[in-house]
């Protein structure tokens, strides 16, 4: 979700989050100062989870649906409008250079005032009540795309038994404990979004709740395949030639299209 800090923009005249990404676009640079390091957004990094929320909701796809390429898909005009936007927005000083390493992590940076915007998950509100209990956490849908749709990226924790398992009933027993209604609602409490549907309204479970299931409708998973891992290095170091001018975003995904298809080729 975008999490939006009311004080800073409070102070910048606005009332709401931005709905649009060209209100997000506009918003964060209205909210920057840079020679007070002071930023409209921040990423945590340049790894794929961090933009993807953007990326999916301006349209991105990494591969084709039968994950046989990418290219076409990760160097298509959606996805090269998606890393345009956020260098764009780099390049102007409205996102803040942590992303390249250093500075003032996302967390505490949005918490003190200095990230206007950071994009973050539910597990937020238990963090913040530790380490910034004064500290009042405003979650928005993330700003929608030309076609007006909402997406992000969604991912979770996951639970195992392997088939060569000298403990299977042991494990099945603790694996259905985790996805019963009494486990799911105490993980809810922590900022853990249940895995069971039915579950959606139970008054259990966080009010804040009510708009990650509602992002859910549309958030979208990274690609499932054994190579994930390497199509986010070669991302990862796309995104990164980008913002330090090494190349242009279209470059730099046209070589990351051809890196990926090489892992999919093997």
């Amino acid at each position: 979700m975008l999490l939006w800090n009311s004080e800073n923009f409070g102070a910048a005249g606005l009332s709401q989050p931005p709905a649009t990404m060209e209100e997000f676009a506009k918003e964060a640079c209205d909210l920057s100062d840079p020679d007070n390091e002071q930023y409209g957004y921040a990423l945590g990094g340049t790894y794929f989870w961090a933009p993807a929320p953007i990326f999916y909701s301006m349209g991105g796809q990494i591969v084709d649906k039968d994950i046989t390429t990418a290219d076409g898909y990760i160097n298509g005009p959606d996805s090269v409008a998606a890393f345009s936007l956020l260098t764009d927005l780099y390049n102007q000083g409205c996102i803040s250079p942590n992303l390249l390493g250093g500075g003032i992590g996302t967390a505490d940076g949005h918490a003190t005032g200095k990230y206007a915007m950071i994009i973050d998950g539910p597990w937020m509100v238990d963090i913040y009540k530790g380490n910034y209990p004064d500290f009042k956490v405003n979650f928005a849908l993330i700003p929608t795309g030309p076609d007006g749709t909402t997406s992000s990226v969604v991912g979770g924790e996951d639970v195992v038994v392997f088939d060569s398992s000298e403990q299977k009933d042991a494990a099945m027993t603790w694996t259905a404990f985790l996805l019963s209604e009494e486990a799911q609602k105490m993980m809810a409490q922590v900022g853990v979004i249940p895995t069971r549907a039915d579950l959606i309204g139970d008054p259990a479970l966080p009010a804040y709740f009510d708009i990650f299931l509602q992002q859910l409708q549309t958030a979208q998973a990274r690609v499932p395949h054994p190579r994930w891992s390497d199509m986010d290095g070669a991302i990862n170091n796309a995104f990164q030639r980008m913002l330090r001018g090494d190349q242009s975003v279209q470059e730099a995904l046209d070589q990351a299209a051809g890196e990926i298809d090489q892992m999919l080729a093997q």
